[in-house]
């Protein structure tokens, strides 16, 4: 459903209410006009010469999006590919505004913090992921480790056949599905998949949750 007819549809229903009503709505055509501020600011800051790339010294990596989208690959070696304002500080990568690729071998650990931005991909490892206002849309390895918060936008993990997972997962506003047999509840999913050794944990403040095979 279009994130704006489900904020009216909360309206209607009395799950919120008008003052709460305006402002997520205000919230959402923030989100709507960010690829046209992002656009703007490249032109002026003649962007191209900040288009590049940076090789990882480890594979385990902490990561800000302040405004922009983020895909993660599978790579041989950790390193990011990027259009946009890269700075790192300390050991955290920060993407002020832009969109990157995010290449990272196979049991790697990534705390991704999104302000404002889209994540799709696919990751195998262990993750910490924050976003503020996206969707989420990743492939999962057959047994990662998932913490998730996000607070609006839609969040779908697909996994493979022979997945195993414990899912514990939190709804505020939304609606949750899953294509294995988990205890569906309102506000919550648990449940485990397979063997149960990866996690998938966390909440889903306003927005969908889908867990679905690949």
């Amino acid at each position: 459903m279009n994130e704006k007819l489900r904020v009216l549809k909360m309206l209607e229903e009395g799950r919120i209410n008008a003052d709460e009503a305006e402002r997520l709505l205000h919230a959402l055509d923030r989100k709507s006009i960010k690829s046209r501020i992002t656009e703007s600011l490249m032109h002026l800051l003649n962007f191209g010469a900040w288009t590049g790339e940076m090789e990882l010294e480890s594979s385990s990596v902490s990561l800000l999006v302040s405004m922009g989208d983020l895909e993660i690959k599978k790579g041989e070696v950790p390193r990011i590919v990027y259009s946009g304002w890269v700075r790192k500080r300390g050991e955290r990568i920060i993407l002020r505004f832009g969109d990157a690729t995010l290449e990272l071998p196979p049991g790697s650990s990534l705390d991704l913090e999104v302000s404002m931005g889209d994540v799709k991909g696919e990751f195998d490892g262990r993750l910490n992921l924050l976003i503020s206002m996206g969707d989420c849309n990743l492939s999962l390895g057959r047994a990662s480790e998932v913490y998730v918060e996000n607070s609006m936008g839609d969040v779908i993990f697909k996994l493979p056949e022979d997945a195993g997972y414990e899912v514990d997962v939190f709804l505020s506003m939304g609606e949750v599905s899953s294509e294995w047999e988990l205890e569906e509840k309102i506000h919550r999913i648990r449940g485990v998949i397979g063997d149960g050794k990866g996690k998938i944990e966390g909440s889903v403040n306003m927005g969908n949750l889908e867990i679905k095979r690949r």
